[in-house]
């Protein structure tokens, strides 16, 4: 008897939490406590935060599985991504423009996704943020190949001489990297299979190369991301085709994944390299959320939406090495 007069109160309790929560995104969903590997926030009022099941339904998708592609952040539409033959970015200065710290994102599109939280976390820090993207170009000090080009990305390691020439200048305080980590190597003229031993070799050895390059001729503070896992589908069409059925677009990560990650062997060959993994975030217990609390999560099947991560800037904030 008890226990039926003390779940009702409950729920008159977590609707008054909902009511009243500055970042909305309450669901009836039942929400896991935010553990050691998650920032301590309640999970009710936090919209990264994934549930303990995939959502079933969605009211508002954002953004809308037909726009998903296009939401890719202001960085991108303000062509801080360079393109393929391109070497030199623009100004594209972010945060709080005149901050004392200085704070710089460094790398592919997978850089390029994790904008929007890094943008609203230097804003609320007072961070100066540099963005430095080119289009298909990792921070590996590796010769990969590119199809936009059809051979060997030469242009990439001349833009990397240039980032570090540029950085040479700018006195960071914190470099923040992150590449795919299925770029495929060149050596000797030939494309090294993707998923082989050696490609995974080639490309770890390569970042470790560019971040102590980083790491000796900044002093600053590197934050490695760990890359997102790459879905088996795309996800928007998945979400369209299953709207009333959503959890069937969630999917565990990959052993392939985790066979191909060389980010945590990386980090463990340069000093200063932290490494910074939101997968938890919305993938708990290994299986990757479609949709959290009406908010899609990929754009494709193997980048964030530029809302989704928006919302993860306390998660962000938590792994980050102060600068």
């Amino acid at each position: 008897m008890a226990r039926r007069r003390v779940r009702p109160i409950v729920a008159v309790c977590a609707l008054l939490i909902c009511a009243f929560a500055s970042l909305g995104g309450c669901s009836d969903d039942r929400v896991s406590p935010a553990g050691s590997d998650l920032i301590q926030t309640s999970a009710s009022s936090d919209p990264a935060l994934a549930p303990d099941e995939p959502q079933r339904k969605a009211g508002k998708l954002r953004p809308k599985p037909s726009r998903a592609t296009k939401d890719k952040s202001r960085m991108f539409y303000d062509n801080c991504q360079i393109g393929a033959r391109e070497v030199r970015n623009k100004r594209c200065i972010y945060g709080a423009r005149k901050g004392r710290r200085s704070v710089v994102l460094f790398g592919d599109s997978h850089a390029l996704m994790y904008f929007p939280a890094l943008n609203r976390l230097a804003k609320r820090k007072g961070w100066r943020l540099v963005a430095l993207a080119k289009v298909g170009c990792p921070p590996f000090d590796q010769l990969v190949y590119n199809r936009r080009v059809g051979r060997g990305y030469r242009e990439c390691l001349r833009w990397h001489r240039y980032v570090l020439r540029r950085l040479d200048k700018g006195n960071p305080n914190l470099i923040v990297t992150s590449g795919w980590i299925w770029h495929k190597a060149m050596r000797k003229g030939r494309i090294v299979p993707r998923a082989s031993e050696r490609n995974r070799r080639l490309l770890r050895k390569g970042y470790v190369s560019m971040l102590r390059k980083l790491r000796r001729r900044t002093g600053a503070k590197l934050a490695v991301m760990k890359d997102v896992p790459k879905a088996p589908h795309r996800i928007p069409p998945c979400v369209s085709r299953n709207r009333q059925s959503l959890d069937r677009c969630a999917f565990t990560i990959p052993d392939s994944h985790e066979r191909q990650s060389f980010e945590r062997a990386v980090v463990q060959e340069v000093k200063g390299a932290r490494l910074v993994d939101l997968s938890p975030v919305f993938c708990p217990d290994r299986l990757c959320h479609a949709v959290i609390r009406d908010r899609l999560v990929y754009r494709d099947n193997n980048h964030l939406t530029a809302t989704y991560s928006g919302v993860l800037w306390r998660q962000l904030e938590a792994r980050l090495p102060r600068p």
